[in-house]
C-alpha cells in the first residue's frame, strides 16, 4: 500500500497517492517537506496539488519538472505552492483540509481567475 486509502486521489479515473508525489519531491535537494493533496476539478475529477518546504531557492517549475521526470505528466502535481510551514494537525500529522482550504481561499480571492488549476 502506497499511502492511506482515504487520501487517494482519482485524477481521471487515474489512481495517484499523495505518498508517491510527497517521496517524489522529498528526492530534489532543496525541498525539506512536502504534502500532497486533492483538489476538485470541473473535468477530471480531481486534480493533484502539492506543498513544500524549502532548505533552499527552488522555483516550482523546478520542482514539478522533477516530479514529471518520475511520475509522468498524469500523476504528477498540476502546481506546487511554496510555504513557510505545512498545517498541521494536533498530532503532527499534515491536514490536507487546511491545505485545501488555503487553495480554495485563494482561488476566490480578487484577481485570481487564471491560476493555472490553483
Amino acid at each position: 500500500m502506497c499511502g492511506r486509502i482515504d487520501d487517494l486521489i482519482i485524477i481521471g479515473g487515474q489512481k495517484v497517492y499523495p505518498r508517491d508525489i510527497e517521496s517524489r519531491l522529498a528526492t530534489h535537494p532543496a525541498v525539506a517537506d512536502a504534502a500532497a493533496f486533492a483538489m476538485p476539478h470541473p473535468i477530471r475529477g480531481h486534480v493533484a496539488l502539492a506543498a513544500v518546504i524549502l532548505h533552499r531557492p527552488a522555483a516550482s517549475g523546478e520542482l514539478l519538472a522533477h516530479c514529471r521526470d518520475t511520475l509522468g505528466a498524469d500523476r504528477a502535481p498540476a502546481a506546487i505552492l511554496i510555504l513557510d510551514a505545512l498545517p498541521r494537525t494536533e498530532i503532527g500529522k499534515v491536514d490536507r483540509r487546511a491545505l485545501q482550504e488555503m487553495v480554495a481561499a485563494r482561488q476566490s480571492a480578487p484577481g485570481s481567475a487564471n491560476r493555472r488549476g490553483v
